[in-house]
């Protein structure tokens, strides 16, 4: 039996439906390429990000500044670096006394050496930081001290004398940050290279300053003041330095 022929009505039945599938393919096609675009472009991002991270500096803009070898560079409590020491420069670990209220942070020094007419010297020149403040009408010194374990440099090869060398015009003057300097100047004398030094900070008030001087004043032959000497006149020490210096 012959089928019969399907007239327009049944021709168009199936079409519709093939449609959709090539509209939804359609779609997918579409919504893939987008897709793919905007992946494309985030990681052109990134990488153009990352390449321009790459051109910077990787260690910290604050570790970039170059620092004196063997001295660590200090700010004060408002941001601003403290006096930075020519070279060579030592980062002393400061041994600190008790005393209430005012302290040292750091101190950094300076030792050179030199050889003029008047023979061979050391010098030193010194920065550092105080904490807290120098009470009212009290005065910050170093107090200059010899290691009597170590020996000069002189034919005599003299020990330190383990006395405590003052000078008034030697006094700290910090500033509204705690930072101070001291100029270079003489350590010691002629031939003074090979012993060991201390500098003690000590706290001395107004009315205890006349007692000093006039010790000062008695020494004739600058041979240094005991211990014992600068407690009588109301000294008190907060804190020291060590600085050895090397032979000849």
């Amino acid at each position: 039996m012959s089928r019969k022929p399907k007239g327009p009505a049944q021709q168009d039945a199936d079409p519709p439906k093939e449609r959709n599938v090539q509209v939804t393919v359609a779609l997918i096609t579409v919504v893939g390429a987008v897709l793919a675009a905007v992946i494309a472009g985030i990681f052109g991002v990134v990488n153009s990000l990352v390449s321009k991270t790459d051109d910077k500096p990787t260690t910290p803009p604050s570790q970039t500044r170059s620092a004196t070898p063997g001295a660590t560079p200090h700010t004060s409590p408002s941001g601003e670096p403290c006096r930075q020491l020519p070279e060579p420069v030592t980062s002393d670990k400061y041994v600190k006394i008790s005393y209430p209220g005012v302290g040292i942070n750091f101190i950094n020094y300076s030792v050179t050496y030199s050889r003029g007419s008047e023979g061979p010297f050391a010098h030193i020149e010194v920065s550092g930081q105080i904490s807290g403040r120098i009470p009212p009408r009290q005065h910050l010194y170093p107090f200059g001290w010899s290691d009597p374990a170590t020996t000069d440099s002189t034919s005599q090869h003299h020990t330190g004398n383990g006395l405590y060398y003052w000078g008034q015009s030697n006094q700290i003057f910090p500033d509204d940050n705690g930072c101070w300097s001291q100029l270079r100047r003489k350590l010691g004398y002629s031939g003074a290279q090979g012993l060991t030094f201390r500098h003690y900070y000590g706290l001395i008030s107004d009315s205890d300053l006349p007692c000093l001087e006039r010790l000062s004043d008695a020494n004739k032959s600058d041979n240094g003041l005991d211990l014992d000497q600068l407690t009588r006149c109301g000294v008190n020490f907060i804190g020291y330095i060590t600085i050895p210096t090397k032979h000849l």
